[in-house]
């Protein structure tokens, strides 16, 4: 196949032109001015950009045990609305990722839904208890890229401990989140005046940066992978760059909401805006979106969280935390960030491609010859609205519902093979 006259963006070689593109038994095979040949299939991607597929480093599947709320299937066909290629299934299901054999199971329910990538992630403890290390070893054979117990922080030090210096025998890195569970408590909302004025009990002040701080403790004494999951303070960002200048081997990244959401939308309790961690003040927000354009944040990811509208349609201290965001994360941060200048769009795709492929180490996030070709088409000018009815996901639950947009994919490739063309799945 060949895409031609697309304008080609590639982090990965700093690539930003416009030139055809050729595909061969699954791969980048050409770049340049190409010709078709005979029999060859062509796509006209004039007007459109031309990335590296992307890749999201946070997904909850829910499968096995939530089916009703998403599926590996439904999941990965949301994924290439919204123009990514790859994504890291979280343990957080039931029975959790934590054994060989459920490690298997997602990844063949990936292969079978013929959609993007699926890379299983395991869970690091048993059942995400963080008591118990989990079979590592047999869940790495079995294709796990990385190992999470992604909400459940793992609070005893000792476990967390074993738990990187196992992973990195592995050669898998880990992926955690950064919170005292003890601190948190049952708050629901950042601590401060907001959460004093709605009279909702508050996430403890230091609940995030404490736990961030044994972590980089340990990152710097064993030099493991390790990656921090949405990060959402203006502390923690201080934390993470100086531990980065001194060479600790780490990565983070963020969320869309809140890169792009503070406190101050809780005010009407609308429960679509609660989340773990919790919304921040506006210096927050600036202080992530400022690290973006450092380097000091490595990624974004969508934390896809799809929820039940029952979980969501209650009293803001009851409802389940998280929302949907595979279908609107490259639209949202496209149009809020990139077009009103604060981020170069060569940035954002390294954010959601090659960034991501680096840190989970899985193929992607390049269109240099020879790399997978898994790659993802952008028409820059597509307004649309963001109507959740029309979600792939199960989940049409999201705080950018009606918002106006522009940017949204309209072709994309898994290992050269078509599976989204003309903002329709491939059948």
């Amino acid at each position: 196949m060949l895409i031609q006259g697309g304008r080609i963006l590639d982090p990965a070689s700093g690539r930003d032109e416009v030139a055809d593109l050729r595909i061969e038994a699954g791969c980048v095979a050409e770049i340049g001015a190409l010709t078709p040949r005979d029999g060859e299939s062509v796509v006209s991607a004039t007007g459109l950009i031309v990335t590296p597929g992307l890749i999201d480093l946070c997904v909850h599947l829910r499968e096995p045990g939530f089916e009703a709320v998403e599926t590996i299937r439904t999941g990965a066909e949301a994924a290439l609305a919204g123009g990514f290629t790859a994504i890291a299934a979280m343990p957080d299901t039931d029975p959790p990722v934590d054994t060989e054999a459920t490690v298997a199971f997602c990844r063949l329910k990936g292969e079978e839904a013929g959609a993007a990538r699926v890379h299983p992630v395991g869970a690091l403890t048993q059942g995400r208890r963080g008591e118990q290390l989990s079979e590592m070893g047999g869940m790495a054979r079995a294709g796990a890229v990385a190992f999470s117990d992604e909400d459940l922080a793992v609070a005893r030090s000792e476990v967390f401990l074993r738990a990187l210096r196992y992973a990195g025998m592995h050669g898998r890195p880990v992926l955690t989140r950064c919170e005292d569970p003890g601190l948190r408590g049952s708050g629901v909302v950042s601590g401060g005046l907001i959460a004093d004025l709605l009279a909702l009990p508050a996430v403890a002040p230091g609940t995030e940066e404490i736990m961030l701080g044994r972590n980089l403790y340990f990152a710097r004494q064993l030099g493991a992978p390790l990656h921090l999951l949405h990060l959402s303070t203006a502390e923690s960002i201080r934390q993470v760059r100086a531990a980065k200048q001194d060479g600790v081997s780490i990565t983070c990244s963020v969320t869309p909401h809140h890169l792009l959401f503070t406190e101050e939308s809780i005010r009407s309790y609308e429960s679509v805006y609660k989340y773990r961690p919790p919304l921040r003040p506006e210096a927050d927000r600036e202080a992530l979106v400022a690290a973006l354009i450092d380097g000091t944040i490595d990624a974004v990811s969508s934390d896809h969280s799809p929820v039940g509208e029952e979980e969501k349609n209650v009293e803001f201290i009851f409802a389940t935390p998280g929302t949907g965001g595979l279908e609107t994360t490259f639209a949202v941060l496209h149009t809020r960030l990139v077009e009103q200048g604060d981020l170069p769009l060569l940035r954002l795709i390294e954010l959601l491609s090659t960034a991501p492929a680096q840190i989970l180490g899985v193929p992607g996030g390049s269109l240099e010859v020879g790399a997978p070709a898994d790659i993802s088409c952008f028409d820059l000018q597509r307004e649309w609205r963001v109507e959740p009815r029309y979600f792939r996901s199960r989940s049409h639950v999201t705080p950018f519902a009606q918002w106006e947009v522009r940017g949204r994919a309209c072709h994309v490739w898994v290992g050269g093979d078509l599976r989204w063309h003309d903002y329709k799945a491939v059948r």
